[in-house]
């Protein structure tokens, strides 16, 4: 027997012992949250002027006015349609904010009450050109103590889109680990509606290291709430198959982590996804090789 396969026997046995002797660990994976359609708009008030001046949103949106004026403003919104008095707010003193949250569809002209040449405009409309990533997320998310995936493996991954808007929008999705784009797509969405893509992303080109994973939702013609096109979910590492705490060596620590988890499938609580180091759903033989030859390796 040559001593490669020496080498590779001792590795595969060490890790079958464990396999059959090592505590089962437990670990929970957790789901990326959905955010809400609502958006916070943020209005300064400065050098006797409301920044920005004109303003269009969604029922539902707030809006947070922030005082950096040395004096004390109080705002009073009118119709613009008959100049009826429609609210007026808390006096907002120097170095303070006040928000409102507009429910109802309607257009609005504020002033500062004391001085009226200071004006803005509100514009309440379900009419927008308003498109979103509400969500991305992959098969390693919640993993500690970092998400891994061994060099040449995949991850299966999800970004969720919505159309927040009042029209039909056809528009592309892409998504990037650090700067290289690893999906690209276009979609159609009605008002309303939103929608998962799922695709798995393919490491074999990647160098080792950490990389960032973002989704960008394409701006749509005269949208003008963009804080909610981009997405980021957070780093994974891309490292030797194996290496599931994510410390760039494969020692006994992954393999006693691997085999308490072995013979687990998605969705029991004790799944380990970086200890499935295939990413097909389950921790197997298959798992246990790829990270036993690897062993005593590092980078």
């Amino acid at each position: 027997m040559n001593r490669t396969a020496s080498c590779f026997k001792r590795r595969f046995t060490v890790a079958t012992i464990l396999v059959a002797s090592v505590a089962t660990l437990f670990f929970t994976t957790h789901v990326v949250q959905r955010v809400s359609a609502q958006v916070t708009h943020e209005v300064e008030i400065s050098n006797l002027a409301f920044l920005p001046q004109n303003l269009t949103i969604n029922p539902g949106d707030t809006i947070r006015w922030n005082n950096t004026d040395s004096v004390i403003h109080t705002l009073w919104f009118v119709f613009t349609a008959n100049g009826s008095t429609y609210l007026l707010s808390d006096p907002i003193p120097p170095g303070t904010t006040w928000s409102h949250t507009f429910t109802d569809s309607v257009e609005l002209q504020y002033y500062s009450f004391d001085m009226l040449w200071i004006t803005g405009f509100i514009n309440v409309t379900s009419d927008l050109h308003d498109v979103a990533v509400t969500s991305l997320g992959h098969s390693k998310s919640g993993c500690l103590p970092k998400a891994t995936v061994g060099q040449g493996f995949k991850v299966s991954m999800n970004v969720t889109v919505e159309n927040q808007g009042g029209f039909i929008e056809n528009f592309n999705i892409t998504v990037k680990a650090n700067t290289t784009e690893i999906f690209k797509t276009s979609v159609i969405l009605n008002p309303g509606e939103n929608h998962t893509l799922t695709f798995d992303w393919n490491t074999t080109l990647f160098s080792k290291g950490n990389y960032s994973l973002n989704a960008n939702a394409d701006v749509v013609p005269g949208e003008t709430e963009t804080s909610d096109n981009s997405f980021v979910d957070g780093v994974v590492l891309i490292t030797l198959a194996g290496d599931v705490d994510g410390d760039r060596d494969i020692d006994i620590f992954d393999i006693v982590r691997m085999a308490g988890a072995y013979g687990v499938s998605k969705p029991h609580p004790k799944y380990d996804s970086n200890s499935d180091v295939d990413d097909d759903g389950d921790i197997d033989i298959f798992d246990i090789v790829a990270a036993a030859s690897n062993y005593g390796k590092s980078w």
